[in-house]
């Protein structure tokens, strides 16, 4: 009953952590710089960042999807009791 806002959790979490190691891992390295750590490109982490909220949206919506299905469960069985 719980598996699929339960998977779509463990998919936005899968994806948040993606996002945020791309994130800290983000830097170029140009021909005569090695070990110099660069700025990030701007668009690279304004990207970065829409995923970011785009997965946290994801990971929130199932969050509510499984608090409304257990809420349903939980009218079921007292109706039933």
């Amino acid at each position: 009953m719980f598996s699929g806002p339960l998977s779509g959790m463990s998919n936005a979490e899968t994806l948040l952590d993606n996002t945020a190691s791309r994130i800290a891992n983000t830097s170029r390295s140009l021909p005569g710089t090695e070990g110099v750590q660069l700025p990030a490109d701007k668009v690279e982490l304004t990207n970065e960042m829409t995923s970011l909220i785009q997965n946290l949206t994801a990971f929130e919506a199932s969050s509510k999807a499984l608090e409304v299905e257990a809420s349903m469960a939980e009218s079921t069985l007292s109706i039933t009791a």
